[in-house]
């Protein structure tokens, strides 16, 4: 799981996984820390009251597909970069002290 140039080992996911249209969450993980979690007596789960239902499944099953057959996460790639574009453009002439980028880790000193 690799964006922005960051390497993430845990992600949370929630209403983007069924487009908003039912409760459900996920939380994706790397092979080494799901193994820590199953060798333990700590159990890798989170348990709500719609955990499960077989509605919301379908509904991430169906908005997981939509995104693979159309292309959605580089679709998403290209607006992001359009819009950052935009914003750097309506920000020139702007003072600021700094500017973050992607994560909190390139932050930068614009002076």
């Amino acid at each position: 799981m690799v964006h922005g140039g960051l390497a993430r080992r845990v992600m949370c996911l929630a209403k983007d996984i069924t487009a908003g249209y039912s409760a459900l969450g996920a939380v994706l993980a790397t092979d080494r820390i799901y193994q820590a979690f199953g060798t333990s007596s700590t159990v890798f789960a989170h348990v709500s009251n719609t955990d499960g239902h077989p509605v919301a499944c379908a509904a991430a099953l169906a908005t997981i597909r939509a995104y693979a057959s159309e292309d959605l996460v580089a679709h998403g790639r290209v607006l992001g970069e359009l819009l950052r574009d935009r914003l750097n453009g309506l920000l020139k002439g702007v003072p600021r002290s700094g500017v973050c980028g992607p994560s909190a880790r390139t932050w930068r000193s614009t002076s």
